[in-house]
């Protein structure tokens, strides 16, 4: 299985990522969605951590990150919903 990651711009303002796991794409997407879960992983290296992960999907609401770097000020982050696909594959 090929793990490469593909990054290509849409527009201005978008980027579209394609990536092959070994997981579930409903696990995968869960990863990407739910709080819980995209704190354990997007953290960056050892010392970083995420304090705060809100992410609500539905159309008009709003996600944030606080990343905390020990050599560097907080990084935060920010966007809102302008639109939700269900998970397609799951």
């Amino acid at each position: 299985m090929n793990f490469t990651l593909q990054l290509a711009p849409r527009g201005d303002r978008e980027i579209v990522m394609r990536r092959t796991f070994g997981a579930s794409p409903a696990l995968v997407w869960r990863a990407f969605t739910e709080p819980e879960l995209v704190s354990r992983w997007l953290t960056g290296p050892e010392g970083h951590s995420m304090v705060t992960c809100e992410i609500d999907l539905r159309v008009g609401g709003a996600w944030r990150l606080d990343l905390l770097n020990p050599s560097s000020p907080k990084r935060s982050p920010a966007g809102a919903s302008s639109s939700r696909s269900p998970c397609p594959p799951c």
